[in-house]
């Protein structure tokens, strides 16, 4: 039976170079919790990219915080971020590479991105289904095989204009955002970011204690099973 592994694999994408433009609003949000919380990020050329360690603990949900300061918590769950070092339409391979170094499987993958669909900071969680047009997720289903995984989806919103043109959407994409809407962002969409993350962990937090003291009960009864198997009847 599969350990209980309190782990999990944090990926933002984006294009590799392209800093505070929108298309890489899921690696801003990351690089955003590495000021924040005083991670660091490493080049690990395993896995194309780059990773930050972090730990989050039930008894302090409201951050992250450096490895060294959560030893002792038992219930602390390591947190693996990564940001691929590629543009965002490849970033299938390099994102099933940390899946594989990093994570038991794609159960521990969550992926943050930027989402058209939405206005200017609406945040929202997604488990599974299509890329909705978003290559760089169209890219990770087609190198994992599978759709069934985690994503944090931070709206851009669409061209005020309302154009659905695709050159003009890629040039939208491919903008920086302006002052106002990066202290947008800042005070509003990356706090709700960490929140949705907060919830997420909560969520499986409660899910593995849970399945924790189911095993704890099975491993008890089936104890109880063998030691009176084992008693010697009176002649």
């Amino acid at each position: 039976m599969r350990s209980f592994q309190r782990h999990l694999l944090l990926v933002g994408l984006g294009n590799h170079g392209f800093d505070q433009t929108r298309h890489n609003i899921g690696i801003d949000w990351l690089n955003h919790l590495v000021r924040q919380y005083g991670l660091t990020w490493q080049k690990d050329s395993r896995v194309a990219g780059f990773t930050a360690d972090a730990v989050w603990s039930p008894q302090t949900p409201g951050r992250l915080a450096p490895p060294s300061m959560n030893t002792a918590d038992r219930d602390a769950w390591t947190l693996k971020l990564y940001r691929p070092r590629c543009l965002m339409n490849i970033s299938g391979r390099p994102v099933a590479l940390a899946v594989k170094a990093y994570t038991q499987g794609h159960e521990q993958l969550l992926v943050a991105h930027d989402d058209l669909q939405r206005e200017l900071g609406a945040v929202s969680l997604k488990l599974g289904g299509s890329a909705n047009g978003h290559n760089g997720v169209k890219s990770i289903i087609k190198a994992l095989g599978i759709d069934k995984f985690r994503r944090l989806r931070i709206g851009i919103g669409r061209p005020k204009n309302g154009t659905r043109d695709q050159s003009d959407i890629a040039n939208y994409v491919l903008a920086k955002f302006s002052v106002a809407e990066r202290q947008q962002l800042t005070a509003d969409a990356f706090p709700t970011s960490m929140a949705n993350l907060v919830q997420y962990l909560q969520m499986r937090e409660r899910e593995y204690a849970t399945a924790e003291k189911k095993a704890a009960a099975r491993k008890q009864a089936k104890a109880a099973v063998s030691s009176e198997e084992t008693v010697e009847l009176p002649s």
